[in-house]
């Protein structure tokens, strides 16, 4: 019997023709990986300012955006009652979260919800105050609504200084806190409060299209 070994024709051809393209496959990989990756847009916030989804609890969210839908429908009325600012009964009687006592608001931390008005002949301007029952669930939130009825736009009533819509939510890790003697900025700022900035829509379209 005669045997004879048979070895394979270009063999080491083959292993770097396979070695090539694994590199290739490996490298375009990579390349549309580099491509796809995006980072996330950030939310640029001041010193006085806090984001309404990294910075506040589960319960805290919940009470941040019924009150920012709460203060829409707030200043809709406003309009449409020659002025008048809805009180917190009126509020609750109308089932409204965050006022209304539901279960929702025991969840939240029974906060318990106050108002100011400061109105001028051209300037109005409201705050509502909430103050948890329960300390360990919630801080306290303030919504500040400010409405110019001039003609010049000037927005002076305790230099709230709004100038990015009708009304801004406040947050507060202090259960006991009170009503500021103005409405501005700088005097909340002093007060500790901290202005509490929701994702918007258009952060929402940035994030999802890479846009930065």
């Amino acid at each position: 019997m005669h045997t004879q070994i048979v070895k394979p024709s270009g063999t080491s051809h083959e292993g770097l023709y396979f070695v090539l393209t694994v590199a290739v496959v490996i490298a375009t990989a990579g390349i549309c990986i580099m491509h796809r990756t995006r980072a996330e847009p950030e939310q640029v916030l001041f010193e006085y300012q806090i984001s309404g989804y990294k910075d506040l609890n589960n319960f805290e969210q919940g009470t941040f955006l019924a009150l920012y839908t709460a203060a829409m429908e707030i200043d809709a009325n406003h309009d449409n009652n020659e002025g008048t600012w809805s009180s917190v009964r009126d509020l609750q009687e109308q089932f409204m979260p965050p006022f209304a006592h539901d279960r929702a608001w025991v969840m939240s931390g029974k906060l318990i919800w106050t108002q100011k008005i400061l109105n001028t002949d051209m300037i109005h301007a409201t705050a509502y105050l909430g103050r948890p029952s329960i300390s360990d669930i919630s801080g306290s939130f303030l919504l500040v609504l400010l409405h110019d009825h001039s003609t010049e736009g000037d927005y002076q009533i305790g230099e709230p200084e709004h100038d990015e819509g009708p009304f801004k939510i406040w947050y507060s890790n202090k259960t006991e806190s009170g009503f500021p003697k103005k409405f501005s900025v700088r005097s909340l700022a002093i007060m500790e409060w901290k202005e509490v900035i929701p994702y918007t829509g258009d952060d929402e379209m940035k994030r999802i299209k890479g846009i930065i």
